[in-house]
């Protein structure tokens, strides 16, 4: 009876907690695709987060005024090009590292709710 109940209780707690996480998922998508969070603001928060992960902004700056396909373009072109191509890039990266983090995290509280369904059938066995 006791691993029944200690098998409950993780999995009902693992259950809400998957639930918040697709709910921040969902909120953190809602504001990214608003654009209520400038995207400079938003990477650098994240930058400064995970420091190692992600390359600043200004690397981000020479990589794309460095780019050919910048090199090619008109002159009084080339600053909005490198301006779009630097947003783009670093809305994939933090796109990236959000779901790197929320796929890890719900992968964690699915195998908590794994080992609290095998408490609960070995409970069960033990009646």
């Amino acid at each position: 009876m006791f691993l029944i109940v200690i098998g409950s209780i993780l999995a009902a707690a693992s259950v809400l907690i998957i639930t918040y996480l697709v709910i921040r998922a969902a909120v953190r998508d809602g504001i990214d695709m608003s654009r209520l969070v400038d995207w400079k603001t938003a990477y650098t928060e994240a930058w400064m987060k995970h420091p190692g992960k992600l390359p600043t902004l200004q690397s981000l700056y020479e990589t794309m005024a460095a780019n050919q396909a910048v090199q090619d373009t008109d002159p009084q072109k080339r600053q909005a090009l490198v301006e779009r191509m630097v947003r783009l890039e670093a809305r994939r990266k933090l796109d990236a590292t959000h779901r790197d983090r929320l796929v890890k995290e719900i992968a964690v509280y699915a195998l908590i709710t794994l080992v609290a369904a095998l408490l609960i059938s070995l409970g069960i066995a033990t009646l």
